[in-house]
């Protein structure tokens, strides 16, 4: 999104990739999501398709993403610092931008890359974490929601 854009409110690009058999509503959802979660001006936005696997090891002290397409991966490990080396360290009651609702952030060093559409972006040891978001129409959880489990 480039180093400042929460303060301009405008960001370099943006490509979401779906998965192949994703319905145009389910797109359209996201995308409507994006922008609430995401307040920004884009300047430019692309969509692909690609089959997605996702996964996070059972002690939570890494997880991988990749886009079986090539164009992009994600490879988090998480340091081994926390007072609880068996656990990531998380940061709790931090608001994740315009989201109706989110997790405690899990944090992890991150290794990805992307090269699509033109765009390249490969950092290494940077900043990674896993939340789980919630993105309502009317800003409200959703009804019946359960209440987030600690270490979620």
């Amino acid at each position: 999104m480039g180093p400042d854009w929460a303060a301009k409110g405008e960001a370099g690009w943006l490509v979401v990739t779906f998965e192949p058999k994703a319905t145009k509503e389910q797109k359209d959802g996201l995308m409507a999501a994006l922008v609430k979660i995401y307040p920004v001006k884009w300047k430019s936005v692309d969509m692909d398709a690609s089959e997605i696997t996702w996964s996070i090891a059972p002690d939570k002290m890494s997880a991988a993403a990749r886009l079986a397409n090539g164009k992009g991966e994600i490879k988090l490990t998480a340091p081994g610092t926390a007072p609880d080396a068996k656990r990531p360290q998380q940061v709790t009651n931090t608001r994740y931008f315009g989201a109706t609702w989110n997790s405690a952030f899990d944090l992890y060093h991150s290794d990805h890359f992307y090269k699509g559409f033109g765009k390249s972006y490969a950092p290494k040891q940077a900043n990674g974490f896993v939340i789980t978001l919630e993105m309502t129409s009317d800003g409200k959880r959703l009804a019946g929601a359960a209440p987030a489990k600690k270490g979620d």
